[in-house]
Parts: structure tokens; sequence; C-alpha cells
């Protein structure tokens, strides 16, 4: 939980954050994410909750249910990171461990990146608040967001 000079409200953090792919994507399942969020609903915990992954993109409709009554409270954030600045990521990511093998980005990376997109369309139709969210500037894009949300 953290309490910073703007943020009077608990702050909660899912997931860790010691790797480059963090948050939900290092919590084993989608329903873990999906339990942890209805127990801080059924508990009624007054403060900002910040959960964000590529697995729990491609499960709005687990983590929809979780948090379907949060109403203008809860947005989803998405990433406007370009594919090929993803591939370029990946690649690095995986030079970086020593992994000189050839990728191909077309066996999943494109697959997932089509699949957050139509998450993020999905999200719109199903009446939550989706935010895009710059990836040139996401940290601060996000803090704006957790500002708005503790002015409230």
């Amino acid at each position: 939980m953290y309490k910073g000079e703007w943020c009077e409200k608990p702050f909660f953090i899912l997931g860790s954050y010691e790797t480059q792919c963090g948050g939900c994507d290092t919590i084993p399942s989608v329903s873990i994410v999906a339990n942890i969020l209805h127990r801080l609903r059924e508990t009624k915990v007054d403060g900002i909750v910040f959960y964000e992954g590529l697995m729990i993109s491609h499960m709005i409709g687990t983590v929809g249910n979780a948090v379907r009554d949060w109403g203008t409270d809860h947005i989803m954030g998405f990433l406007n990171t370009p594919l090929e600045t993803c591939i370029a990521r990946v690649r690095a990511r995986r030079l970086e461990k020593g992994n000189d093998k050839p990728f191909d980005p077309t066996k999943t990376l494109v697959g997932d990146y089509k699949a957050v997109q139509g998450a993020k369309k999905n999200a719109i139709a199903q009446g939550f608040v989706v935010k895009v969210v710059d990836h040139t500037c996401a940290v601060d894009d996000v803090l704006h967001m957790l500002e708005v949300l503790n002015a409230d």
C-alpha cells in the first residue's frame, strides 16, 4: 500500500514489478486476479487499486465480472504501443537474456497484440471506462489518472 503527498486513499498494486513484464502477468492466473478484485470490492476498501498486464487484457469477461459494478471508479487502461515497438522490445529482452534463437513475432506476439486491441473494443462495448495510455509517458499518464480518482 502506498500513500503519497497527492494520494490520501490507500493505494493497492496487484502483482510484482521486479521484471519488465510485471503486474498481473506475474500472478499465476486471471482467476486469482479476479478473486483479489472481488475481495477488495466486498470489503469496500476506499482506495485505489491499480492492476495491469497482457494476461488480464485477454480476460475482459473474467476481470470485468469482478469489477462490473465499480462504475466510474474503475478505469481500464490500454497502452497505445505500436506493434513494431512491441516486437523490438521483445527482441531486446530476448537478447538481454542471451536468447539469440530466431524470433518469429507472427507465432504469438502478433496474435496477442490483436487480442489486446479486441479486448479494448470489448471493454468499451460492455460500458467500462476505458483510457488509452500513451506508451511514451505511461507512468505520468497513469499517475494523472490516479490523481483524478483520488480527487473524487
